[in-house]
């Protein structure tokens, strides 16, 4: 459901960029050609509008580091960012940038609500259940099942900023 779901985020307006950890390149189990064949294959199933990659070899620091968001959001105003993860990791980020996050926790690779509640996450889940919320500070993030409940929750947001 992901090109389904940027798809629309796209035909409102939306810019929708990929943030994505590599370190497999600097653990040496993916070749650069190989990445660039795995974003080139990206590109053509759902319309992004830029990917953004930190490897752990050189350039932005890894997630959960607030690098590779800071690069990708740029000039953009915070207030109307929402970065969409399925890891602790993007949970994590997305309130170091201070962007309101949303966990989706259908990833087939993804986090559960109970792996945001180990430390060293700066932050708790109220509840650990979809609609949950994670808070760090003035940062929330919420969490749901599947893209469709997600997508109706930033469509909200974007409507009140």
């Amino acid at each position: 459901g992901v090109s389904d779901a940027v798809t629309a985020l796209k035909k409102d307006g939306h810019a929708c960029v990929v943030v994505t950890n590599q370190n497999a390149r600097r653990k040496g189990l993916l070749s650069a050609t190989t990445l660039d064949a795995v974003h080139a294959s990206l590109r053509r199933e759902v319309p992004v509008d830029d990917i953004f990659v930190a490897t752990g070899l050189d350039g932005p620091a890894l997630k959960p580091a607030p690098d590779l968001l800071n690069l990708a959001l740029g000039d953009a105003d915070r207030d109307r960012a929402v970065l969409v993860g399925d890891s602790r990791t993007d949970m994590i980020a997305a309130c170091r940038a201070g962007v309101l996050a949303v966990l989706v926790t259908s990833s087939h690779h993804g986090a559960c609500a109970a792996e945001l509640a180990e430390a060293p996450t700066p932050a708790i889940i109220d509840g650990g259940a979809p609609g949950g919320l994670l808070r760090e500070g003035a940062s929330v993030a919420a969490v749901f099942p599947g893209l469709p409940q997600a997508l109706a929750a930033i469509r909200a947001h974007a409507s009140l900023t």
